[in-house]
């Protein structure tokens, strides 16, 4: 995932809290996407599951303020496999970039 997002062009960080593992992309507007996966025992806050062990990744765009959170991408339920479900989160996320522009920003340690 982080690859493919760096790949891209896309400024990519991970983000710990005390109850998840996520990612963040800080977008040009100063908005910013946070994505995560889900695994298949229902672990929902995880960056690093195998492959395997895939079920889905969710994604949320959130406003400079953080006022306002959209749901850019949810497989949950829909049984994609890791390989699929990356690649059109990846193109979701990508698309969103295009909308609100890069950033040269690395995260919120760096906002």
């Amino acid at each position: 995932m982080f690859a493919r997002l760096h790949a891209a062009g896309i400024t990519c960080t991970r983000q710990f809290d005390r109850a998840s593992e996520y990612a963040e992309v800080p977008l040009g507007d100063d908005s910013m996407i946070l994505f995560s996966g889900t695994t298949a025992d229902g672990d929902d806050v995880h960056m690093t599951h195998p492959a395997g062990d895939h079920d889905s990744w969710q994604a949320s765009w959130t406003s400079p303020t953080g006022a306002d959170v959209t749901h850019l991408y949810d497989t949950h339920g829909k049984n994609l496999s890791h390989e699929a479900d990356t690649a059109a989160l990846v193109a979701s996320i990508i698309g969103c970039v295009h909308e609100h522009g890069a950033s040269n920003r690395t995260g919120r340690e760096a906002a």
